[in-house]
């Protein structure tokens, strides 16, 4: 694998004046710190130690991938990815109708940082597909940005028809801009909803008398906070779909971090001191991530995920160092219920022109195709709500 360290120029007469430096171990990636501290944005998914933790912990991958380009006169640009054996795959539901691999780079959630202008961007898209040229890798993956965005059309322009995969999915993110109390959280949802939430409250106390706790575990110890969520998770329908809360390698060493850095914010309701529902953030830069969340489907009917999320809507309204939830992708309804801000986005992908990758690109481009197509020609159909009920379950969070 070719891994470039040193600043070398763009092979442009163009560029004159532009270098291009690589960081593919964590060695090479800490000696970028000052860079990234002078240009860092408020996405989670692009801060250096996240990045590092994610390349380390996540098993399909093989190195950081941190792109830094250099500029005389001007500042400079970077770029947040990691390097993997990357798995394309194409659902319908729950059915796996493709799963191909390419080596890939794969680049962190708004991790383009520093571009002020569309020349920035697609200098650093470039930049990017040097990988493509070198041979370190045979596509790029932008993940999710914006549909017809900015960065969405660097990456058009510097592609062909041919080098980019057609057809991907289009998924709605979902923002909620935090007011002053939960009051007005509710009300997002309707006129009534703080009187329903409050009456919800006290039946919940009148069915277990004394027996109602909720805490925020976060600072209790990993091993503790693993304990408990597992114990939840275990009885979560989530779990019996094959999604939610595990901890694996990937899952711990994020936690450790977001512990260790004060990030994490863990809200946990037990009942005569048994875990039985939690939500599961962490709160970056002013926003709140949410991660995942879980109930014991033993006391549905109590609806006890949604007396934490209540809890938590109420300790982030009057947390002057929270400003909005991230509530991710997804058609769940209390994210529809309370979002203030939706933006579509996709991901994208860039191929090398070679064989292997034009080839899996044209069959991804191709299934995608035919899968748009088959969602359409359903339409309505209850075999069509299903899927999309497939879907919704598979990355929506329930209240409980």
């Amino acid at each position: 694998m070719a891994r470039p360290t040193a600043s070398r120029p763009l092979l442009s007469p163009a560029d004159s004046g532009i270098r291009v430096r690589v960081a593919s171990t964590p060695a090479e990636a800490e000696a970028l710190r000052p860079v990234w501290e002078s240009l860092r944005g408020d996405a989670l998914d692009a801060d250096l130690d996240h990045v590092l933790a994610v390349a380390a912990g996540l098993p399909q991958a093989i190195a950081p991938h941190i792109v830094l380009v250099e500029r005389d006169g001007a500042s400079p640009l970077m770029v947040m990815a990691r390097l993997e054996d990357h798995r394309f795959v194409v659902r319908a539901g729950y059915r796996t109708v493709a799963d191909l691999g390419l080596r890939t780079v794969v680049v962190s959630f708004d991790g383009v940082l520093g571009a002020r202008s569309d020349a920035d961007r697609r200098l650093a898209i470039r930049a990017l597909r040097r990988a493509l040229d070198d041979r370190t890798a045979d596509a790029v993956l932008l993940q999710k940005v914006d549909c017809d965005g900015p960065t969405e059309q660097a990456a058009l322009a510097a592609s062909t028809p041919f080098t980019r995969v057609h057809g991907m999915v289009r998924t709605t993110h979902r923002f909620a801009e935090l007011p002053d109390t939960l009051d007005e959280m509710l009300l997002r949802r309707s006129a009534g909803a703080p009187k329903e939430a409050r009456f919800k409250d006290r039946r919940l106390r009148r069915r277990y008398p004394d027996a109602v706790r909720l805490e925020r575990i976060d600072d209790t110890g990993i091993e503790r906070i693993w304990s408990d969520v597992e114990t939840v998770a275990a009885a979560s329908y989530q779990r019996t779909i094959g999604v939610g809360a595990e901890r694996t390698p990937l899952s711990d060493a994020l936690a450790t971090l977001a512990v260790e850095r004060g990030w994490a914010r863990i809200w946990m309701l037990y009942l005569d001191d048994a875990p039985v529902a939690f939500w599961w953030g962490t709160l970056y830069r002013g926003t709140l991530s949410v991660d995942v969340t879980a109930f014991d489907r033993a006391y549905a009917k109590d609806r006890v995920g949604t007396s934490v999320m209540y809890a938590m809507f109420d300790e982030l309204c009057r947390d002057p160092s929270a400003r909005t939830i991230d509530f991710g992708h997804g058609d769940a309804e209390y994210k529809r219920d309370y979002a203030t801000r939706t933006v579509d986005q996709r991901d994208v992908v860039l191929l090398a022109a070679r064989p292997k990758a034009l080839a899996v690109g044209a069959l991804l481009s191709l299934l995608q195709g035919a899968r748009a197509l088959a969602y359409s020609l359903l339409g309505n159909t209850s075999w069509a709500g299903r899927l999309r009920e497939a879907a919704r379950k598979k990355g929506a969070a329930p209240g409980g």
